[in-house]
């Protein structure tokens, strides 16, 4: 009788429980994948929405502290229209802005027209399904529009309060600007004062 040899291979439950093995190691590893996949994509969203509500409120509060307080009017809570000096150059340069005047006298307007008005408004856009803020230049407050400029996406709200401590007139008047950008999930607010700097 001969020696029975032994078969080279794996058993059936040998294999089964490889294959367990393995399928538990990898569902892991794809599960820590997507999780880690879903907080970048949250990350690059918040992003993309703070940087816009800081575009926004940046150009707004560029002209806003351009501007004087009898230069400034608050149509509604979420509409703002205002009057930049024309012929001022922006010095500075040591983080303090000054203005030099050409002649003395301010002449004020928007984009080089004297009269016409900067409006600041949030509306929805048909075209791009979704909320912007809009700087539209118009000749008189009402008046016809003369250009309008996307400054900012996915912004909700934006709210303009008149500057309630300038009693004193040797106090710089401004107004509490309030942002509010969302985009999905994703939000943020940013909210400011701005002083007149004129």
């Amino acid at each position: 009788m001969g020696v029975k040899k032994a078969r080279a291979g794996f058993t059936l439950i040998e294999v089964m429980m490889v294959v367990g093995l393995i399928s538990l190691v990898m569902g892991s590893v794809l599960g820590i994948f997507i999780t880690g996949h879903m907080a970048w994509n949250t990350g690059q969203l918040n992003s993309q929405v703070q940087q816009q509500a800081r575009h926004g409120m940046d150009a707004m509060v560029r002209e806003l502290h351009l501007s004087q307080h009898n230069r400034v009017q608050c149509i509604d809570a979420n509409t703002l229209a205002l009057q930049i000096p024309l012929n001022a150059t922006a010095l500075g340069g040591d983080g303090r802005s000054r203005i030099d005047i050409e002649d003395g006298n301010l002449i004020w307007g928007a984009e080089g027209n004297e009269g016409y008005w900067v409006e600041y408004l949030v509306e929805s856009d048909q075209n791009l399904n979704r909320n912007v803020l809009k700087r539209k230049v118009l000749t008189a407050i009402g008046g016809a529009e003369v250009s309008e400029t996307i400054l900012a996406y996915y912004i909700q709200s934006i709210a303009f309060t008149a500057d309630q401590i300038s009693t004193n007139p040797n106090y710089p008047q401004g107004v509490k600007l309030t942002l509010t950008a969302a985009r999905g999930a994703s939000s943020c607010s940013l909210t400011t004062m701005v002083f007149f700097k004129n």
